[in-house]
């Protein structure tokens, strides 16, 4: 299946879910029903709060892994690798906060040798709404 399917098959999971679920639970809800939603659909694997490395290039140019940081979803299907960073907020995706985050995870999986075929921020909202909002890098 192509990137731009698979795109529209998580939007419309994440739809389905949200029409379901409603409003003002946590992140998490969503996130456990979407992974039974990924591997219903076609993913060999699904990872989730997957640890990635954090770097940190010191004054010498030595580069040090200083910890981890958690990828919401990592979801590996025949031909693709999805990598989806989940929200539950009322405020919406934040281009300057959500949009750098999901760079960096990127920049992180590529190091060990992941790179996603899509990357995509999720937000079900907070309040009643017709769909959940998406941002696709």
């Amino acid at each position: 299946m192509d990137t731009t399917n698979k795109m529209e098959t998580v939007i419309e999971l994440c739809n389905a879910i949200y029409n379901q679920l409603g409003p003002s639970h946590n992140e998490c809800v969503y996130q456990k029903a979407l992974v039974i939603e990924l591997y219903n659909h076609g993913a060999r694997s699904v990872e989730y709060e997957k640890h990635v490395p954090v770097f940190f290039k010191d004054t010498n140019g030595t580069t040090h892994t200083i910890g981890s940081e958690r990828v919401d979803i990592l979801a590996h299907f025949t031909n693709n690798v999805v990598l989806l960073e989940l929200k539950a907020q009322t405020a919406g995706i934040r281009e300057q906060t959500e949009i750098p985050q999901l760079k960096k995870y990127i920049k992180s999986l590529e190091v060990m040798n992941i790179v996603p075929t899509l990357s995509m921020i999720i937000n079900f909202p907070q309040k009643p709404a017709p769909c959940v909002e998406h941002f696709v890098l």
